[in-house]
């Protein structure tokens, strides 16, 4: 009985924690089209990424998150006639970039979400390998409760709702600064705020913030030091969250890092 208790004690937080209503990747800076849309093609090159993440390793029903995401370059051929009129002084055209993903998460079995966004971004370039990118991403999402999980004696009106899941679109804008040595990113998803409904409860997606940055040192030839931090947090700016990171590349082709959060989670990661 105590272990039901819990877990629906966790799931009733996780509906009412503004940081949970996101999903959160520790990678985030191996895959930053999850948090900003701007990132859609920035990179001119097509990438596919899976991400998985587990939550309390080790305990029955723990948390656990995955996702599937994809983006590519369309060039100049695909913009809307009044972007291609754009003129900047590199001389250099600027381009289209489309990307999405897909995503389930789960929260200790009774409370899990399934979603996917789509994301068109505008890059226009500069000197250099210099650009500044504009991303609008649109998204859809089902919440489910699986009421088969959860004993209580007391009514719940989540519990006690005809339809145990419920649906929500909504909308997502950033911005990128970025180039070969660095990226500067700002974004906010969640900008409609929409509802999810239960019954007779009701509960509001409240917009996130995105504060991220990174640097790319390169000490020689073989090795390449990357920096980057990321600052959550919500349209109430009531709590923020912020992770620091450290990976090394070695010859392009291996690396490995370290990454701190400052709820004291520490992740340690190598690919």
């Amino acid at each position: 009985m105590k272990r039901v208790i819990i877990i629906f004690a966790c799931a009733l937080w996780w509906m009412n924690a503004e940081s949970q209503q996101i999903p959160t990747f520790s990678q985030y800076a191996e895959n930053l089209l999850l948090i900003n849309p701007a990132v859609a093609g920035s990179e001119e090159r097509s990438i596919y990424s899976l991400n998985q993440r587990l939550q309390w390793m080790g305990m029955e029903d723990a948390p656990k998150t995955s996702c599937f995401s994809a983006q590519g370059n369309l060039g100049n051929s695909k913009a809307p006639k009044f972007l291609k009129k754009i003129k900047v002084g590199s001389g250099k055209k600027p381009s289209v970039g489309l990307g999405g993903f897909i995503y389930n998460d789960q929260n200790v079995k009774l409370l899990s979400q399934t979603g996917a966004q789509l994301a068109y971004a505008y890059h226009i370039p500069f000197r250099g390998s210099t650009k500044f990118s504009m991303g609008l991403a649109l998204s859809g999402m089902q919440a489910r409760i699986d009421r088969t999980k959860v004993i209580s004696t007391v009514p719940e009106p989540i519990l006690m709702a005809n339809k145990p899941q419920t649906y929500a679109i909504d909308a997502s804008v950033g911005f990128l600064l970025s180039n070969r040595a660095y990226y500067a990113g700002l974004s906010t998803m969640q900008v409609m705020g929409s509802l999810l409904s239960f019954g007779s409860k009701s509960y509001t997606k409240v917009r996130h913030y995105y504060l991220v940055g990174g640097y790319n040192f390169d000490v020689n030839a073989s090795y390449t030091i990357c920096p980057s931090a990321l600052l959550r947090t919500t349209d109430q700016f009531s709590t923020f969250q912020t992770d620091v990171s450290c990976k090394v590349i070695y010859m392009d082709t291996f690396w490995g890092g370290v990454s701190y959060r400052t709820n004291k989670e520490i992740v340690c990661f190598v690919g």
